[in-house]
């Protein structure tokens, strides 16, 4: 059984762990370069960008008082991080193997400490019947961004056009294998060849 622990445990408390701990990070990219640069191996999970859970609302009730301070109750992470960008954060986009001076730099030898990264699914508003709808599509976008990056191979950034009728297309397929996904977009976006673009259909 291979330990995993959230990044407090290495950059807060400064614990001794063994070589074989795995380092959960979640507050920062430059967390992922402060675990390697310590010799140990990393998960990246950015809350900013990869918390499924935020962007739901709070889900304590605020106390009788006569203010609310907790208005309009939302949760810590807020917003809701949708598909769109998700995909457009790479964990490792970030870290620099060049400039030794960087807060981010890992020397290219640490490459491996990297292990890959995950989302995250708190369960405070979240159960059995909305799971499927919270964790995906949503979940895939990361997945494939940690499977083949989210450049093409000139280096540029993904159309998300593209990323949306590949992901719509996806979904489909899940819900009809009885997977109560989320919605990417209206149906129409997949079927019509010029998509569903911000500046027009065009």
């Amino acid at each position: 059984m291979t330990p995993i622990v959230w990044e407090e445990m290495l950059l807060d408390w400064n614990l001794t762990l063994g070589s074989d701990v795995i380092v959960q990070t979640w507050l920062s990219d430059e967390s992922v370069a402060k675990v390697v640069q310590k010799g140990h191996k990393v998960l990246a999970g950015n809350y900013n960008y990869w918390y499924l859970d935020c962007g739901h609302g709070a889900w304590v009730d605020p106390p009788p008082s006569p203010t609310n301070p907790y208005y309009p109750y939302n949760d810590y992470c807020t917003p809701l991080k949708n598909w769109h960008l998700i995909y457009t954060q790479s964990p490792f986009a970030s870290l620099s193997t060049t400039n030794a001076s960087s807060a981010t730099y890992i020397s290219p030898s640490s490459l491996d400490l990297i292990l890959g990264g995950e989302v995250h699914m708190w369960s405070e508003k979240t159960d059995p019947v909305n799971f499927d709808a919270v964790v995906w599509p949503r979940a895939a976008a990361a997945a494939e961004v940690l499977w083949s990056g989210n450049l093409d191979a000139e280096g540029r950034n993904r159309s998300l056009v593209e990323v949306g009728r590949r992901l719509g297309v996806w979904r489909e397929r899940m819900v009809s294998r009885g997977v109560g996904a989320g919605v990417v977009q209206m149906v129409w976006c997949t079927q019509d060849e010029r998509g569903c673009v911000a500046d027009g259909l065009g």
